[in-house]
C-alpha cells in the first residue's frame, strides 16, 4: 500500500495523467517486507484512515486516503474537523484521525476553485522513529503513556508509582521502584532536549519551574505525535507479562 495518498503527492503529466509520487511511507501488507522496516510507515493526519494511524494499516486504507484526498477537490479542503487550521495541534490532529472523525462539506456536487490554506494543503507526513528509544525505555514510556496512545481526550501520565507497580508485573527480574521511573524518564529528557524535541523538556527557572509531571505530559505528547510511540506499542504491555 502506498500509505500516504493526499494532493501534495499526486503528479499530474504533461499529458494529463495523474500518478502517484512519494513512496516513501509505502507499506507491505502481510508481507514480511516493508520500505520502512520494524516500526510503521508515516502518515498525514489529514487524509489517513484510522488503521493507519493506530499503526496497523491494511489494503483499504489508501482507498480511504484517495476518498479524502477526492473530496479535498471539492471544498478544498479534507474532510477532517479544523483541517484548515494551520496552528492546530498535531496531537488533537492524529487523535481525530485516529477515531475516523471526518466532516464533510455542506456541498459536494460541483467542483470547487478554492484550493484551499496551502499551508494544511501541503501537510508534512508525520515521520516514524524520529526519537531514539532503547527497549526499556519504550516499555516504560507505553507504561506510563498509555492514555495518550489510546487517543483520550485530555491524557495525563500515569504517576511513577502506579507505573513502577505495573513494570514490576511485566518484568518481575527487575527491580523498578518510583525512584528508578523517576531517574529513567530524567534522563530521556536530558538526551533528547536541545535535539529540536516540540515540546519543553527541561525546567526553565526564566519562565517559571514547571512540574515534573508537566515534563513528562510535554515528553509523551511529543513521542506520539512524531509517531515514534505507536498504537501497537501497548502490545508490549499485554505481552510482556509473566
Amino acid at each position: 500500500m502506498h500509505g500516504d495518498i493526499k494532493p501534495g503527492n499526486i503528479v499530474v503529466t504533461p499529458e494529463g495523467l495523474a500518478t502517484l509520487a512519494d513512496f516513501g511511507a509505502a507499506h507491505r501488507v502481510g508481507g514480511a517486507a516493508t520500505l520502512t522496516p520494524r516500526r510503521p510507515a508515516g502518515y498525514t493526519p489529514d487524509y489517513a484512515a484510522p488503521e493507519v494511524v493506530r499503526g496497523r494499516p491494511e489494503r483499504a486504507s489508501d482507498v480511504f486516503s484517495l476518498a479524502a484526498t477526492l473530496h479535498h477537490l471539492v471544498p478544498g479542503r479534507p474532510p477532517r474537523p479544523d483541517a484548515t487550521a494551520a496552528d492546530a495541534d498535531p496531537y488533537v490532529l492524529a487523535r481525530r484521525a485516529a477515531r475516523g472523525e471526518v466532516e464533510l462539506a455542506a456541498d459536494l456536487g460541483v467542483l470547487s476553485e478554492d484550493q484551499g490554506p496551502v499551508s494544511r494543503r501541503r501537510a508534512d507526513t508525520v515521520a516514524p522513529d524520529r526519537w531514539p528509544l532503547d527497549d526499556d525505555e519504550r516499555l516504560l514510556l507505553v507504561v506510563l503513556g498509555q492514555r495518550y496512545l489510546l487517543y483520550e481526550e485530555d491524557p495525563r501520565p500515569l504517576s511513577h508509582s502506579r507505573g513502577a507497580e505495573q513494570l514490576r508485573y511485566l518484568r518481575p527480574e527487575e527491580s523498578w521502584s518510583e525512584r528508578k521511573v523517576e531517574y529513567r524518564i530524567e534522563a530521556v529528557r536530558r538526551r533528547l532536549h536541545g535535539t529540536g524535541f516540540p515540546h519543553p523538556l527541561m525546567h526553565d527557572t526564566s519562565a517559571g519551574r514547571p512540574s515534573d509531571d508537566s515534563l513528562l505530559h510535554n515528553l509523551l505528547k511529543g513521542l506520539v505525535e512524531s509517531a515514534t510511540l505507536v498504537p501497537p506499542d501497548l502490545d508490549l504491555v499485554e505481552q510482556d507479562g509473566p
